[in-house]
């Protein structure tokens, strides 16, 4: 008899305390069709009195009130059946899927538990938990409860006499159909010790720790325990890190008069924002630290938020409107800071949200480490019209400051980064605590923020705990308990959503038509792109495109090719005329969506279409790997995934076997043989399974297959009958009508750039065993499929596509066999997986989210070109000057003590200022760096030809210092990709780049003009230290008498890396002369090159090129390219010491 669908709780009246209030909800909102039933204490006695007549007096006769609540549940589950759930648990995810097919299902206590005096002697395994209890009604396990019921002595302890030792008794009695008995994680992933002590609080823990479950007990006690409101206590301890300060004399904290309650004022400055504002507010109002106030500058011209304030009536907000509009952010902070009446300031971002137990927890840092600011080292990024939600990595975050207003420095008068060396100075003049609590501050990504998607796709694929899919939905459930992150969400999509007229148009070029992964993948896309204007141009109905009018077949502003550039030159360019480009791609923003599988390499030609783009979108953060380091433009991961549906089919139609766990796997030769694997998929399934027993069958379906392949799979497949080749031509329909007639889904690949049927499969509710390696660990995850452990590898030799040095991952076939074993045993377990993947990967990739961040990007680079050329736009030269126009770049990080004489070296050079264009990429900095330049470019737009700042944060966090060997390759790997972004992003139609570093602190005026004087290339000067050695160690001379250039000793990490001097000359060791000297390698402190040969594709290598990275790498790509690299020895330049 199956378990009815009824939720049973049991309270001592209708009245339920407000702790629980919420708790019973979550029950009833997981299981909206449910019958829910309340038993109060009347109510439980009426119905023992009317079915347990016999049973009465002894009910009657309990001392303890939780003797009945336990009698009661398991008399009120034998007759009616259904769930039980003490009001003190809350429900994560619905039972529906969970209790189909089961009669009886209970938990069993946390093995922590076990210390208990009583429950010593048992093993985990006899313990069951009687908090949360699914039955069939009049299941025969019941009869062995009520015997033990019966004759429990009437003296015995509660746990003893009707908890969980006695349910231990019943089962040692019962011998009936097989119980359902799960682990403790699946109901009680916290133990009372760790609900108790705060665990739960911390919100990466809460996460890992309830992946698996269904519920959480909160292990209030009512009965034990003395009444709580807080049902997740504060943890007793926080991480916390007392930092002196750096400057000497750095000062501690100073007694204050109010040391106990001292008033904290929070500081929030906002501008025609009420929309999220009013949210910040709330998040306010919610502190558990009560003696505070909000100040709030109101810089804008919107009347809700002080109607708002108006109407909430709270002496603790108080509203000021600036005496003068439009002043910048660092002015409007700091007199917010002049208005504060309190003893202690707390920056109150308009956008961001707070928990309420943040001014709390931050002052009695403050308090017990006597330190005199507090600040956090990591928060909570949440992106909510992406779906995504990650924990920062480590670092101070300013907005996080709580400080004495005695100490408080002056912001800067900046739009923007006003609070950075506010919070520099701080750390530096005194003593401040460091909390590790990310819980405490949310900061939101919302698309109007200050910085640019770019920035948090970077913290996103720098961090390791990032949320998404049904674990996102989950960890803003939690916080949603203390924060408006849903209401803020609703807020958002209210503001966000797509308005036809308001997105650009976009024409899309794809294969449409095409059965294959191509196909279906293009189809997709043009599905995500909502309501979108747009048209579609099938590549494989294109042969001939010169004969078009692409005015009128594409006449939108936006170019979106869906398809890998080799198909691109055989659908395309079979006629190519000289001014193809020109007509197709000029004047548009030219987007290339690729999928590659190698982090060695492109295959031939890729890196000269990708300079045919503005920016190339890919489906994983994998395929980012892949593809960023080898082009010199933008790589971002804009996944999307198709709703899944098959046909109504069943296996008789498609001549499957009608009783078999039949085991699928898909794929095409021409995705690459050796990369699908198929081979050990058979192999591994041969080792699970090496009985034909009519049991199990593994399906096999293949596209294409040549003759040579197919020799090796029928050889590995042999004689065995439960092994079936289907062979042919295959349509979305099929593949989805072979997924939903499946047991399971398995992938065995070396590589993916995707995976999408191992996606398809999970949408479809099946579990998948695959590889846990590459594109598809973008959606899957260990609670929703089965990871085949691996080793990686490097290709010793080129398998065509895939070059040399790629890396792969080989299957552990026996671990494999391990996970279809456990499947075949416990079909439960893997439809629970199932489950919980379908929820995820729907969520994950819902359509309405993949739209959003579609046409939020599509928006995002209208708004883009509507102030920048498009690269494949040609224009005539802003410049009226008789001197070719020069393009000036440097790359920049923690570089504010050299800004203002980076700066003045460039305005004194004696080259005409308007055929200057300056651009600058600022990362990872930890200083006021991007403020500074940003406010310095601004005072310069109108001497230059063109001025840009570009924020690109990249990840680069060396370990050690800059110079070592082990750190060259990281961090000039990551110089190149920020040099490559940077040049990709300014070069207009300017005649020469000149490249320099932040750190030079001198050069002649006359640097520029010496250097094109010299005619060449690709030309560097001498860089030096102040001491006069020199320092670009990068610009050299191959000399064969001080050793060999090449000795494979001094390879590290792929690089040649010898002693300083071994087989090389640097410029110093140069005979003096004043023309210019062929060298081998060049530096960055400053290059000139001639602008055509970035167009012609020398860039900055992120990888080994021949040995070589970066600007050497450069160095020997030009070389291949038939160009030589030159020297001015005798010029000198002097770079900063250290």
């Amino acid at each position: 008899m199956p378990i009815p669908k009824i939720i049973h709780q049991l309270w001592k009246s209708e009245d339920l305390p407000a702790r629980y209030q919420a708790l019973a909800a979550s029950w009833r909102q997981r299981h909206p069709n449910w019958e829910y039933c309340l038993w109060t204490d009347e109510t439980i006695r009426t119905f023992v009195a009317g079915h347990f007549p016999d049973f009465l007096a002894t009910f009657d006769g309990y001392k303890d009130n939780i003797c009945r609540a336990d009698t009661a549940r398991y008399m009120i589950l034998s007759h009616f059946g259904g769930l039980y759930a003490d009001l003190d648990t809350e429900c994560l995810h619905p039972f529906d899927e969970f209790i189909a097919k089961r009669e009886f299902i209970i938990g069993l206590e946390p093995p922590e538990h076990f210390d208990e005096e009583l429950f010593r002697g048992n093993t985990p395994e006899d313990l069951l938990c009687p908090t949360i209890i699914a039955s069939a009604p009049a299941h025969p396990y019941w009869e062995s409860v009520m015997q033990c019921l019966t004759t429990a002595p009437a003296t015995a302890h509660v746990l003893v006499r009707t908890g969980p030792l006695l349910l231990n008794r019943a089962r040692k009695l019962y011998n009936g159909p097989l119980l359902t008995i799960l682990p403790a994680p699946v109901f009680y992933p916290f133990s009372k010790r760790e609900i108790w002590s705060g665990a739960a609080f911390d919100i990466a823990t809460w996460e890992c720790t309830t992946r698996d479950a269904l519920a959480i007990h909160y292990w209030d006690g009512s009965w034990f325990r003395d009444g709580d409101d807080d049902l997740a206590p504060l943890p007793e301890s926080f991480p916390l890190e007392r930092r002196p300060g750096t400057s000497p004399g750095a000062s501690a904290s100073r007694p204050l008069a109010n040391h106990t309650q001292p008033l904290i004022s929070c500081l929030m400055v906002t501008r025609n924002r009420y929309h999220l504002s009013r949210h910040a507010l709330t998040a306010f109002l919610a502190q558990t630290y009560s003696n505070s106030e909000l100040i709030i500058i109101d810089d804008g011209d919107c009347p809700k938020l002080a109607d708002e304030i108006t109407r909430l009536d709270d002496p603790r907000l108080r509203f000021i409107k600036p005496a003068t509009h439009n002043a910048s952010l660092g002015t409007l902070r700091n007199l917010a800071v002049d208005e504060a009446r309190g003893d202690y300031v707390c920056q109150w971002d308009d956008d961001d949200l707070s928990d309420p137990h943040r001014l709390q927890i931050q002052l009695a840092a403050i308090l017990a480490t006597e330190t005199r600011a507090s600040f956090l080292k990591r928060w909570l990024i949440w992106m909510p019209l992406q779906k995504r939600a990650m924990i920062s990595k480590e670092r101070v975050w300013e907005g996080s400051m709580l400080c004495e207003k005695a100490i408080m420095p002056r912001y800067p008068e900046l739009a923007r980064g006003e609070d950075t060396p506010v919070m520099e100075k701080i750390c530096a003049e005194h003593a401040t605590a460091h909390l590790d609590i990310p819980r405490l501050y949310v900061y939101v990504a919302h698309g109007a923020n200050t910085w640019n998607d770019e920035h948090f796709e970077h913290h996103w694929r720098a961090t390791g705990q990032r949320y998404s899919g049904a674990r996102y939905e989950a960890v803003v459930d939690e916080l949603n308990k203390h924060l408006p992150l849903r209401a803020y969400e609703k807020t958002l999509a209210e503001q966000s959503a797509p308005r036809p007229d308001d997105i650009p148009g976009v024409n899309l070029f794809g294969s449409f038509r095409a059965g294959t992964g191509l196909g279906t993948a293009a189809r997709t896309l043009d599905n995500a792109l909502g309501a979108t204007r747009r048209v579609t141009i099938d590549l494989d109905q294109l042969r001939h495109h010169t004969s078009l009018n692409w005015a009128t077949h594409a006449p939108h502003p936006i170019n979106i090719f869906y398809t890998n550039p080799d198909l691109l030159t055989h659908r395309l360019w079979q006629s190519e005329t000289a001014d193809s480009d020109t007509r197709m791609f000029a004047g548009r923003t030219n987007i290339g969506y690729w999928n590659w599988e190698s982090d060695a390499g492109l295959p031939e030609g890729w890196s000269e279409w990708a300079n045919r783009f503005d920016e190339i979108w890919v489906p994983t953060l994998y395929a980012v790997h892949c593809i960023a380091p080898h082009v010199s433009v933008p790589v971002l991961d804009m996944p999307a995934l198709k709703p899944f549906a098959a046909p109504a089919t069943d296996r008789a139609t498609l001549g499957l076997p009608g009783t078999s766990y039949l085991f699928l796997c898909v794929f095409d030769e021409l995705s690459g043989f050796e990369r699908k694997n198929p081979l050990g998929m058979i192999d591994a399934y041969c080792r699970a399974f090496p009985d034909d027993d009519g049991k199990t069958g593994l399906i096999i379906k293949v596209r294409s297959l040549s003759p040579e392949k197919r020799e090796l799979i029928d050889a590995a497949i042999g004689t065995r009958t439960s092994i079936s080749l289907r062979l042919g031509d295959v349509t979305g329909d099929e593949v989805a009508s072979l997924i939903a007639n499946c047991d399971a889904l398995l992938s065995l690949h070396r590589s993916e750039g995707f995976g999408l049927v191992i996606a398809e499969a999970m949408q479809a509710g099946k579990p998948v065993v695959a590889t846990a390696w590459s594109g598809n660990l973008d959606f899957m995850t260990p609670e929703t499929s089965y990871g085949v452990k691996f080793k990686t590898y490097r290709l010793d030799a080129t398998l065509a596509p895939y070059p040399e040095g790629t890396e792969w991952a080989e299957p552990d076939l026996d671990h494999a066999a391990t996970l279809m074993r456990a499947l075949v045993a416990d079909p439960d377990a893997g439809r629970a997986t199932g489950a919980r993947a379908r929820t995820h990967i729907n969520a994950l990739y819902a359509p309405e989210h993949t739209a959003k961040r579609i046409t939020n990007r599509l928006r995002h680079l209208a708004d883009q070109s509507a102030t920048t050329t498009p690269r494949h736009t040609q224009k005539s030269s802003h410049s009226k000057s008789s001197q070719p126009p020069v393009l000036i770049l440097t790359p920049m990080k923690d570089a504010t003590r050299f800004l203002p004489r980076y700066f003045e070296l460039l305005d004194r050079l004696d080259y005409d200022k308007s055929a200057l264009s300056l651009g600058i990429i600022e990362g990872d900095s930890a200083d006021a760096t991007h403020a500074l330049a940003d406010a310095a470019l601004r005072v310069r737009q109108s001497d230059y030809r063109r001025t840009r700042l570009i924020k690109q944060d990249l990840g680069l966090h060396l370990t050690g210092a800059r110079w070592e060997r082990d750190m060259q390759k990281i961090r000039r790997a990551t110089l190149a990709r920020a040099r490559n972004f940077l040049l990709a992003s300014t070069l207009d139609d300017e005649a020469w780049v000149l490249w320099l570093d932040a750190d030079l602190i001198d050069y002649p005026q006359d640097l520029l003009t010496r250097l094109l004087a010299a005619d060449k290339d690709i030309i560097v000067p001498r860089c030096v230290l102040p001491d006069g050695r020199d320092y670009d160690l990068n610009s050299f001379q191959f000399d064969p008498a001080r050793g060999p250039a090449e000795h494979p000793r001094h390879m590290l990490d792929g690089l040649h890396q010898p002693p300083r001097g071994f087989g090389r000359a640097h410029l110093g060791d140069l005979p003096a002369s004043a023309d210019p000297q062929p060298i081998d390698g060049v530096g960055g402190t400053a290059l000139l090159i001639r602008a055509d040969l970035h167009r012609s594709g020398l860039n900055f290598p992120a990888f080994s090129h021949r040995g070589y990275i970066e600007t050497e790498g450069l160095a020997m790509m030009a070389k291949d390219m038939g160009h030589t690299c030159w020297a001015l020895p005798e010029l000198i330049i002097t770079h900063a010491d250290g």
